[in-house]
């Protein structure tokens, strides 16, 4: 065991939630890109369990993309989506559930037509308006450097619908957020 996974792990499961945060963060920070079965075995608890608050579900599935980052494991991506599809509307209003988004875009950076089959199942699967959010992260984590003239070109057409503001449903359009990130 390596002086990060010493530290950190203890303090997963801690009772302050900053201390939580900071572990699980700390995890996905210190072994991204390392695919580390023994941080998924700490971590994934973490994101399936019902109960933690979405701040920290969120933040152990971006550590988690972090760590698993371009790996392209549909059963990780299958299970963020799972936990999606089972977290409560107020949950996935908490802009923090946009992070879980994006940890879910991480597993498929520059993974191209993999994430196809991700984004079929969230397609179907999936009811709230995070989805139009989560599948564009997906799409635009997957085909990032790509060079794909297609897929820009429908990145530039999600940019160009006019959108009216929806004071009930303040999420309603945040799918447009990502394709502004593409654009910088």
């Amino acid at each position: 065991m390596d002086a990060a996974l010493a530290l950190l792990s203890e303090h997963v499961q801690s009772k302050d939630q900053n201390m939580r945060a900071s572990a699980i963060f700390g995890l996905g920070l210190a072994y991204a890109g390392m695919a580390r079965q023994d941080v998924l075995e700490i971590l994934l608890p973490v994101v399936v369990e019902g109960q933690q608050p979405m701040e920290i579900v969120s933040l152990a599935a971006l550590a988690l993309g972090l760590i698993f980052c371009g790996t392209a494991d549909g059963t990780l991506g299958q299970t963020f989506v799972d936990t999606i599809v089972d977290r409560s509307d107020t949950d996935l209003k908490d802009p923090s559930a946009r992070l879980m988004c994006l940890g879910l875009g991480l597993l498929f950076l520059g993974k191209g037509e993999l994430a196809e089959v991700i984004t079929t199942v969230a397609e179907a699967t999936m009811s709230h308006g995070i989805k139009k959010y989560l599948i564009l992260t997906v799409q635009t984590c997957a085909y990032a450097g790509s060079g794909s003239v297609l897929e820009i070109q429908k990145l530039l057409s999600v940019l160009s619908e006019h959108l009216e503001d929806d004071e009930k449903d303040p999420l309603k359009n945040m799918h447009q957020e990502v394709g502004v990130w593409v654009w910088r």
